[in-house]
């Protein structure tokens, strides 16, 4: 139980944290939020990703070893991405590997 609680946590957290991100509006915070950084792209992504550190602890913490748990997360919160992306007219690519290649 306590994992299937863990699950939906992880998924409605990065979903929220993932539309807000979506509908940000560049015009407020440009002067600071879009500097450029080599690996994360600008200041708003890696603040963005700052959220992982908590939710890769939430996991650890409730799927303990059981790794079937971090795959269906992974799996589950992929497709929420992909369903926010869908209705924020972003596109639907991996966009995020571009900036590490």
């Amino acid at each position: 139980m306590i994992e299937i609680m863990t699950l939906i946590a992880i998924c409605l957290s990065d979903w929220g944290a993932a539309a807000s991100h979506m509908s940000f509006d560049k015009l407020v915070f440009k002067p600071f939020y879009e500097k450029k950084l080599q690996v994360f792209g600008d200041v708003w992504h890696l603040v963005g990703g700052l959220r992982y550190v908590g939710l890769g602890l939430l996991a650890y913490l409730g799927f303990g070893t059981q790794w079937k748990w971090y795959v269906a997360a992974a799996l589950i919160n992929q497709v929420g991405w992909y369903i926010l992306k869908r209705v924020h007219g972003k596109e639907w690519g991996m966009g995020v590997w571009n900036r590490w290649i």
